[in-house]
């Protein structure tokens, strides 16, 4: 059960770090086939396929329920990660949107409503 929630933790970390490795790649080349065939993209696409194994993984070990609490906190740590990466503004409405996602998966989890 535990290499379950390793799986999903780590689906998300390398989720989070290929949007990250992503979207700097898109903000380096601007134009035709140096958006799609740099080496940026291709790592973070990389990264993609083994978050999706380790997804995979995790769902043959944990319960749909606790999956559905673990991965929407993808959104929050590639907010944050962007944050300190790419020295992006944290709006208002950024911080209500995690704020939002955060109660809504405790809330569903908690089965009061």
């Amino acid at each position: 059960m535990l290499e379950g929630y390793l799986a999903l933790f780590a689906s998300i970390a390398a989720a989070a770090f290929a949007h990250i490795i992503l979207k700097k790649g898109t903000l380096r080349y601007r134009s035709g086939f140096q958006i799609v065939l740099n080496s940026y993209v291709l790592i973070g696409y990389f990264l993609m396929i083994i978050s999706l194994i380790f997804n995979v993984w995790g769902f043959t070990k944990v319960s749909l329920k606790s999956m559905c609490f673990i991965l929407p906190f993808l959104f929050p740590f590639v907010t944050l990660l962007a944050r300190y990466i790419f020295k992006e503004k944290l709006t208002l409405n950024f911080g209500f949107g995690m704020l939002l996602i955060i109660i809504g998966v405790t809330l569903f989890n908690l089965r009061i409503f």
